[in-house]
């Protein structure tokens, strides 16, 4: 693998086609990693910036009859799906990396289709789409649209729009440009693909490595897990590097924070 790729964390299309060419041993092209994102088998990301968005969270609503618009309908709805979260409703601007929810955007998924049959088309999400941060929130995409533009906004969908103050759900779709992939999630992908070998490691031998991790970790390099950000996993990572072990540090991290986890509470905070 190029060296390159080893420091870099953010890929391009192009740069994921690139490096699964060279990690997997067969050409690999954009159409594919954009089809292996459409079909689950690896997580696409959008680089954002300063993206109007606002938070939701997946679950039940009932909605009441909207008789301006239904006259017949009588009873509430359950919507099942993505809601704005209740006191977060003001729009927030997003910027860098954020997982692409495409299980939740047919229309999106339909778009990035297009791309790989060559087949265009105008496409148009009326329901807008929705992306998800390193946090794990999940926001719905917005646009904003001027005094002029709301003229022409059709009533009814004024009424299922998230109506804070002049933002809607987007209709725009992001860059192909801007879409790409994170390092630590096509390592998550190449790894998937490596051969099962071997006899499944136990909870109870797993616990075992993980003490042994978190022992050598502490007392030999000073690991301190209660640090916010410890220096230990991005040093740890040259070092499996240079054996020719490629590990991300936030992957390293995932799995000291694990680790650490089976330390006494007196000697993971020795002054409390």
């Amino acid at each position: 693998m190029k060296k390159i790729y080893k420091l870099k964390e953010w890929y391009s299309l192009e740069d994921a086609a690139e490096r699964l060419t060279l990690t997997l041993g067969e050409n690999v092209h954009v159409k594919d990693v954009l089809q292996l994102a459409i079909e689950g088998h690896l997580r696409l990301s959008w680089y954002m910036r300063h993206v109007a968005a606002i938070q939701v969270e997946y679950g039940e609503k009932v909605i009441p009859p909207m008789l301006k618009v239904f006259p017949e309908q009588k009873e509430p709805i359950i919507s099942i799906g993505f809601h704005a979260v209740k006191g977060q409703e003001s729009v927030a601007m997003l910027s860098g990396s954020h997982h692409v929810l495409l299980e939740h955007c047919g229309a999106l998924s339909d778009y990035l289709l297009a791309h790989i049959t060559n087949t265009g088309g105008e496409l148009l999400s009326l329901d807008g789409y929705y992306v998800q941060d390193s946090e794990g929130v999940s926001w719905k995409i917005m646009e904003h649209f001027d005094d002029e533009s709301l003229k022409h906004i059709d009533p009814e969908k004024k009424l299922k729009a998230y109506d804070v103050g002049k933002y809607f759900p987007s209709g725009e779709w992001p860059e192909i440009s801007e879409l790409g992939f994170t390092k630590s999630d096509l390592e998550a992908f190449e790894n998937s693909l490596q051969p099962k070998e071997g006899k499944q490691v136990s909870t109870r031998e797993r616990q075992t490595l993980y003490k042994m991790i978190i022992g050598m970790a502490k007392d030999g390099y000073g690991y301190d897990p209660a640090a916010s950000r410890s220096p230990f996993p991005k040093e740890l990572e040259g070092i499996l590097d240079r054996l020719g072990i490629s590990v991300s540090d936030d992957t390293l991290r995932e799995k000291l924070k694990e680790a650490s986890e089976l330390l006494p509470k007196d000697t993971e905070n020795p002054d409390n």
